[in-house]
């Protein structure tokens, strides 16, 4: 037992004073397997559940929110217990703010959907690995797969139509998501819609 808690330190040791991973800590929300909430303090609505979204997206505590421009960034999320987790990290895509509990106090704190976090497990203990609740981890930022990302939302509602365009595009020399959002109502049928970048 002595020994594996040394293991378990080294490898937290080596891998908190790697400079391109950080501690943090995380929990996970929502049905074991499921994706997440819909909505968030991102404005990402129901998008959540298709790509690139899908199963990965996650809300952070404050030091990572940073009042909204945290929305869509991509981190790469590691769980530290060699004997649940892998060595594979899980990519999050930030959607939501978690305020309090965990994420109080100035903590850099993630609160992954269920499969998100159930991925950073070796396999078949998934649930093993949730039903631990905190647990320590090692993050770091990633540029999304995508240089940009573009989500539309379109609502007919008794013959009005409502949508919302979501962009999200991440530039080589910030790392920084600049997140845009354009919303229209058009009664009657639509006509053209032209989107300039």
């Amino acid at each position: 037992m002595t020994m594996q808690l040394l293991l378990l330190l080294l490898l937290f040791t080596s891998a908190a004073s790697d400079p391109h991973w950080l501690p943090a800590t995380a929990t996970w929300y929502g049905s074991p397997e499921g994706d997440g909430s819909d909505g968030g303090a991102c404005g990402y609505g129901s998008m959540v559940d298709v790509r690139p979204y899908k199963a990965h997206d996650g809300a952070v505590s404050p030091v990572l929110f940073k009042n909204g421009e945290g929305c869509g960034a991509c981190y790469k999320v590691r769980c530290l217990d060699s004997r649940m987790c892998s060595r594979r990290a899980a990519t999050i895509i930030v959607t939501d703010e978690c305020p309090g509990g965990y994420c109080s106090g100035g903590k850099t704190h993630f609160d992954l959907s269920g499969a998100a976090f159930g991925r950073m497990a070796v396999s078949g203990y998934g649930s093993n690995l949730r039903n631990k609740g905190e647990i320590q981890v090692v993050y770091r930022r990633e540029l999304a797969r995508d240089e940009a990302h573009m989500g539309c939302q379109l609502v007919h509602n008794r013959g009005t139509f409502e949508g919302t365009f979501l962009t999200e595009a991440t530039t080589l020399s910030t790392k920084e998501p600049s997140l845009q959002e354009m919303s229209f109502q058009e009664t009657g049928l639509p006509r053209q819609l032209t989107l300039l970048a």
